[in-house]
């Protein structure tokens, strides 16, 4: 039981350092040369990088912030790759052997 808590707690930990992580080269190309921007912004904050890398990990997209250059799209389309892994991790953890 305390094994499967740590699992969680680890899990947790992961997916919070992996939408910092990406939300700092969000940050970094966070410009109107990769981004599109609803309300007619030309830079990225570091809370508009958060948000829209939780946007990405959570796949709710309210499309306010979306990638435009190709680099950008390869970069969400690892993180979501990076979810996927996430979500398999967890599912084959919670599976008990006979």
């Amino acid at each position: 039981m305390i094994i499967l808590t740590i699992t969680k707690l680890y899990f947790i930990i992961i997916n919070i350092v992996i939408i910092y992580l990406f939300a700092l080269i969000y940050n970094k190309y966070g410009n109107d040369k990769h981004f599109y921007f609803l309300n007619k912004q030309t830079e990225m904050s570091m809370t508009d990088s958060i948000y829209f890398s939780i946007n990405i990990y959570s796949t709710i997209g309210n499309a306010d912030i979306y990638a435009k250059s190709k680099f950008i799209k390869k970069v969400v389309m690892i993180q979501i790759f990076f979810l996927i892994c996430m979500i398999l991790l967890l599912g084959c953890s919670n599976i008990k052997s006979k």
